[in-house]
């Protein structure tokens, strides 16, 4: 078979050295990325560069599908994964998931409260809604609101 001579990290390194010429985000980057994964389907790395093509593209349900796959394969590949598959959710009008993968990106924490609440004016300042599995989440919480995003 004429891929598998190639091999997934040839095709991967062609795609790769398009970054930062005018190839980077074609056809021909995003063929090349799409051979690696059908050679090697939980290549990780071609999966999110393929994800950023399609975001750059502005073709965010075919981004959100890649970054999903990248966070299966390895969810603590890189904290940005959570955020660019919030920006593609948001650019496609969901605005719960947006901040609720940036709290799982920050981790669940009083911490991370601060990082919430800008997530919260990020994506359009929808109103909160009280997630029916915060009850025991409220109960961790110094202000025992309860407020799921």
């Amino acid at each position: 078979m004429m891929l598998k001579s190639i091999g997934c990290d040839g095709f991967f390194k062609k795609a790769e050295d398009m970054i930062g010429t005018p190839k980077e985000n074609s056809n021909e980057q995003l063929e090349l990325f799409q051979k690696a994964i059908e050679i090697k389907p939980d290549f990780l790395e071609a999966h999110y560069n393929l994800g950023l093509i399609y975001g750059n593209r502005k073709q965010m349900k075919e981004a959100s599908v890649e970054f999903e796959k990248v966070l299966k394969l390895d969810p603590k590949f890189d904290p940005n994964i959570y955020f660019l598959l919030a920006s593609a959710y948001q650019d496609m009008g969901n605005t719960v998931m947006p901040v609720l993968l940036w709290r799982k990106g920050f981790g669940v924490s009083r911490r991370s409260q601060i990082a919430e609440g800008l997530a919260y004016l990020q994506f359009n300042g929808r109103k909160m809604k009280r997630h029916p599995d915060s009850a025991a989440d409220s109960r961790n919480r110094a202000d025992g609101r309860g407020i799921a995003y």
